[in-house]
């Protein structure tokens, strides 16, 4: 079961925002996508979750097309969390959370479970009767992080994505690993995870493979290790590093120098 997208091509008014994409995603697995701003992380997303039509439409799940599957029945499989997610209505935090539920059809007293089980998790619950609108930017993100969340709460047959584009923008330290960790606990219920972010070691720690986007195009896809070596930083990312292991998870710790 996996998401495949296979030679994707997008433009506006002539240029390529992304250039022959390709990617595959299994169930449990967790991809980091990293770049340059404008490099088309934002778009590939985008392309994935149906937001945009890319110029072919080689995108399948479960290898059925994306295009050709109901979209309630998508919208209990995938949720999307997109960069930039702006509320002008004064709804409070539970009633943001209990939209990820408007798919499913499992009844008041479990979709109140779940959202406040999600809310839980986000460390949001506190403000559950807070209006959005007055909450702080990284309150916000972790209450529509939540919502995402109790879209695809529970396994359904078949293969199940979350899609997630800079899910730590506007939250502290603390909040930007206890959301990672909350997300890879999901991965144990084979959900497929693929998330966009700066942050090269947020990306090593919580990215079973990491692909490097530039320029529309994917520059180098692997493990952590095999995408994170001082060529590669320097090259994409124009930035001198020291690569050392990290001492708990073996995995690439990147320091600028």
């Amino acid at each position: 079961m996996s998401l495949q997208v296979e030679n994707i091509s997008y433009e506006v008014q002539g240029k390529h925002i992304l250039k022959q994409v390709s990617l595959q995603l299994e169930a449990g697995q967790s991809l980091a996508l990293v770049g340059n701003n404008g490099s088309g992380k934002s778009t590939l997303l985008k392309a994935i979750t149906g937001e945009l039509l890319p110029q072919s439409n080689a995108i399948r799940l479960e290898q059925r097309p994306r295009h050709l599957w109901p979209r309630q029945t998508l919208a209990r499989k995938m949720a999307f969390l997109p960069q930039h997610s702006q509320i002008n209505f004064n709804f409070t935090c539970e009633e943001l959370v209990a939209m990820g539920r408007y798919p499913h059809s499992t009844g008041q007293q479990r979709d109140q479970e779940i959202i406040d089980a999600a809310m839980t998790l986000t460390d949001v619950y506190q403000f559950r009767y807070d209006l959005v609108t007055h909450m702080s930017g990284g309150e916000l993100q972790r209450s529509q992080l939540a919502r995402v969340l109790a879209q695809i709460w529970e396994p359904l047959d078949g293969f199940r994505l979350l899609v997630l584009d800079e899910p730590t923008n506007g939250l502290d330290l603390i909040h930007q690993h206890s959301v990672f960790q909350a997300i890879q606990a999901f991965k144990a219920q084979q959900l497929a995870i693929i998330f966009v972010v700066h942050d090269l070691n947020l990306a090593a720690r919580y990215g079973d493979r990491v692909m490097v986007m530039d320029q529309g195009q994917v520059a180098v896809s692997g493990t952590p290790a095999e995408v994170f070596t001082k060529t590669n930083i320097k090259q994409y990312f124009g930035l001198d590093v020291c690569i050392q292991t990290h001492p708990v998870f073996s995995i690439p710790n990147i320091i600028p120098v």
